[in-house]
């Protein structure tokens, strides 16, 4: 087992009643926001036929989302920030105890809010990706299975290109924060030339990550054009569908697309992680 997923498992372990409200939260949250194409389709279609029923049906599921989401805020910003606290404190303090120089302290344990933050906005952010994707096929097989059926068709190829992604951003973020450890001792230095090196350096760095994740962007996204494509064209002249029902399919392709587009920054975050790990997993 990789030590950041051991350092992930201490963190659950330690906190998992309240991260597992959390996430309770969070499911309900996307659920919810899973439906809106369908209840605003439902609405249209309503209405198109001199009914407001559907529009009632949508204010209530609207009201409910508001209600779960406001509830999941509160909740996520007391837990989180604990943790935070109590977790920082106990690294700094054992690697005090280790004599480790101040530079890799403080380099360490601002890197650990990452894992909190993980936790926090990364998870959250993998369940609406899930949804969106997962869910958006699911639900473009009740309108249209060809179509789901190559939305499938596109997941797969994009799975391979993010896996060649996810690789190279491993190396890079290894790097990087080889790079951040030195921050402290460098400026402590107080010698111009070597400050600027550090920084061009780390500029350096970010503009290499920032490079892959644009080249993986302009590759994954002729798939989601051409996905976006075929949507329009059948929704509107292959299959019968009456006008909500079509503003449902290209909501749901869309979602889609959006859940797809938000892979490479959440490899980006992983790989980071899977490298911090290494670097603090011993001191929690």
């Amino acid at each position: 087992m990789s030590p950041s997923v051991q350092l992930l498992g201490t963190i659950f372990h330690n906190n998992h009643k309240r991260i597992v409200l959390t996430y309770a939260l969070v499911f309900l949250e996307e659920t919810l926001e899973l439906l809106y194409p369908f209840v605003i389709g439902f609405a249209i279609n309503e209405l198109v036929n001199g009914s407001l029923y559907g529009l009632w049906v949508f204010v209530l599921q609207y009201f409910t989302h508001i209600l779960v989401g406001s509830i999941r805020r509160f909740h996520d910003t007391r837990t989180y920030t604990g943790i935070y606290a109590r977790l920082a404190t106990g690294v700094v303090l054992e690697q005090h105890r280790q004599h480790r120089g101040l530079s890799q302290i403080v380099a360490r344990s601002g890197m650990l809010s990452e894992f909190v933050d993980f936790f926090e906005s990364d998870i959250p952010y993998v369940v609406q990706s899930l949804f969106a994707v997962i869910g958006a096929i699911i639900m473009l097989a009740f309108y249209d299975p060809i179509l789901a059926g190559v939305a499938l068709g596109v997941f797969i190829p994009v799975c391979f290109i993010n896996r060649a992604y996810f690789q190279l951003s491993n190396r890079l973020n290894k790097g990087l924060n080889n790079h951040f450890e030195r921050e402290v001792r460098c400026i402590e230095t107080r010698k111009p030339q070597r400050i600027r090196k550090y920084y061009n350096l780390l500029a350096f760095w970010y503009v290499r990550l920032s490079d892959a994740e644009a080249l993986n962007y302009g590759v994954v996204h002729v798939f989601m054009m051409t996905l976006m494509a075929v949507a329009i064209y059948r929704s509107v002249t292959a299959v019968s569908l009456e006008i909500g029902d079509m503003f449902a399919v290209i909501s749901y392709t869309w979602g889609f697309i959006v859940g797809l587009d938000s892979v490479p920054a959440l490899i980006q975050k992983v790989s980071r992680l899977r490298d911090i790990g290494k670097r603090v997993h011993e001191d929690v």
